[in-house]
């Protein structure tokens, strides 16, 4: 068989797309795995910041700039896994971005409105992006059947 040609198995499904399904299913995992980790370091700083010294032993100012760094991370998974079809197959489902990306805009956008912190807006609209983005590409997804 030539080395360019797929190899099938006995399925009739071809072996180099289910190594590209595996490829995927493992950046997926790992892009999983780096959003859960961000996640914590962002709600573990803002804990300890809302905390204060007196409960913690460490005085921290609110993470502003790194809670829009962390609200990106949700948006490029997004951009990464655009087709709803790549998420629902991939172990990065759409829950997932969507509970990430409700972590910090729970984070920011009170402290945004509230607490006058423009800096946080960015966060806001990432987070945003990210459940407008899903809402968009599995309503082009239906519309297309």
């Amino acid at each position: 068989m030539p080395s360019g040609s797929p190899e099938f198995d006995s399925f009739g499904g071809s072996s180099t797309g289910r190594r590209e399904d595996d490829r995927l299913f493992r950046l997926a995992a790992r892009l999983r795995y780096g959003l859960l980790a961000v996640a914590v370091a962002m709600l573990m700083w803002f804990l300890v910041s809302l905390g204060g010294e007196e409960t913690w032993g460490v005085e921290l100012a609110a993470p502003t700039w790194p809670v829009d760094i962390a609200a990106l991370t949700p948006l490029l998974a997004l951009i990464r896994f655009w087709k709803p079809e790549a998420r629902a197959e991939g172990v990065t489902t759409e829950s997932d971005l969507k509970i990430f990306s409700g972590l910090y805009l729970f984070m920011s956008l009170p402290l945004a409105v509230f607490d006058g912190r423009r800096q946080l807006w960015p966060a806001v609209l990432f987070s945003l992006a990210v459940y407008v983005g899903i809402w968009y590409t599995n309503r082009r997804a239906r519309t297309r059947g």
